[in-house]
């Protein structure tokens, strides 16, 4: 993984925050850093994520007051994103990491997560509290969209491919969840309206799922294993409509593989409407619509 460094360009200009910024870059070099050692143990990995956890909810509510101080307009849905990341994504890692005992690999993908969760949430959603750029989660959904949303993708994963799944964050913004692969829909209505949604599937996650496609058991990415993506993919994104109309008023028009880089495109200039991460028994999966 690659160290996360302070600059100049991760500044807001607020010193309690900025401190603060810095402290959280330096508890995830050390827990880097204690990732890579090999005489590191469950106890110390287990203190010093519980270390970060503690240090980044005192912040959060520091940063809170903050913005509450000044009256600032974007208040409640970075609130929200802060409340996402305590109540659902740091404990299903945690849970991930106990049960890994503290694994290198797991270990390496929450620190590959925390840092880019970090570095786009601080260069975007906390620098736009001080009018340096413009928040790019723009999309205010009810609780009852966040919750329909959800349960909808849940219900498919658990149903039709048997797997235990749970929600890990609500608002994802293309963190990297490791080996991974990445299929996109356009749909399109009479009108000319036209809708994305973009799928991610963890390379062991996706192994699973096709191999209960073609009834077999995959042991490593192979050529039938990507030529499945496509119906599997198909597959989810029905079922989610079957379950949540707002996707099944569309028709799909275009269907293909991305990239990891041309995912993140899908990013740049605001976040998409509905943007989740799960975690099954079986890898990370994430399904995001993009009106």
């Amino acid at each position: 993984m690659k160290a996360i460094e302070w600059n100049d360009r991760f500044s807001i200009g607020v010193e309690i925050v900025d401190h603060a910024h810095q402290k959280l870059f330096s508890i995830v070099r050390k827990l880097n850093r204690l990732s890579q050692n090999s005489r590191k143990n469950e106890w110390t990995c287990m203190e010093g994520i519980k270390y970060f956890k503690n240090y980044a909810v005192t912040h959060f509510a520091q940063e809170e007051a903050y913005m509450r101080s000044v009256g600032y307009g974007g208040y409640e849905m970075h609130k929200r994103l802060h409340d996402n990341m305590v109540n659902h994504t740091l404990p299903v890692f945690e849970m991930e990491l106990v049960k890994s005992g503290y694994s290198e690999d797991v270990l390496a993908q929450f620190l590959n997560f925390c840092s880019g969760w970090l570095t786009e949430h601080i260069l975007i959603e906390d620098r736009a509290i001080t009018g340096k750029v413009s928040s790019k989660w723009v999309h205010e959904q009810s609780e009852e969209e966040l919750i329909g949303f959800s349960q909808a993708v849940i219900g498919v994963l658990e149903q039709e491919f048997r797997l235990d799944a749970m929600l890990a964050s609500r608002y994802y913004s293309s963190e990297d969840i490791g080996n991974a692969y990445y299929y996109r829909f356009l749909y399109r209505t009479k009108d000319g309206r036209k809708q994305q949604v973009f799928l991610a599937f963890e390379e062991q996650l996706l192994l699973y799922m096709a191999g209960r496609i073609q009834k077999e058991r995959f042991m490593k990415m192979e050529k039938r294993v990507l030529d499945s993506i496509g119906t599997l993919s198909t597959r989810i994104v029905d079922g989610i409509g079957e379950r949540f109309a707002q996707i099944d008023s569309y028709q799909a028009e275009k269907d293909n593989m991305l990239t990891y880089d041309q995912f993140i495109k899908v990013f740049e200039r605001e976040y998409p409407y509905y943007s989740m991460l799960f975690r099954t028994n079986r890898g990370f999966f994430a399904v995001c619509a993009v009106k």
